[in-house]
């Protein structure tokens, strides 16, 4: 399935050592897998230990979309900072 393929390539990559890892977006991850919220929450759960044990930073971004705030939640819960940008004046 598309999830495991996308945890693959990441599992590659973090192999790779660059150092960090950017993730541009949740919200499309969970778009592109309609119906699979559990799935998708799950296989951040996996990318963010994994990016803990290669001691890789890791930026994952996501819209403040209100039909989504739910899985946004619960995605919050692996992180180990939080920034939300729309109360950031600029």
């Amino acid at each position: 399935n598309d999830l495991t393929e996308i945890y693959d390539t990441t599992l590659v990559a973090l192999k790779n050592n660059f150092g960090y890892f950017v993730l541009d977006s949740l919200n499309a991850l969970l778009m592109h897998n309609t119906g699979k919220e559990p799935q998708v929450v799950e296989t951040i759960q996996k990318l963010v230990i994994n990016l803990r044990q290669t001691k890789l930073k890791g930026i994952i971004l996501a819209a403040d979309i209100p039909a989504q705030q739910s899985f946004i939640k619960q995605v919050e819960l692996f992180m180990d900072e939080v920034l939300d940008f729309s109360k950031e004046p600029f």
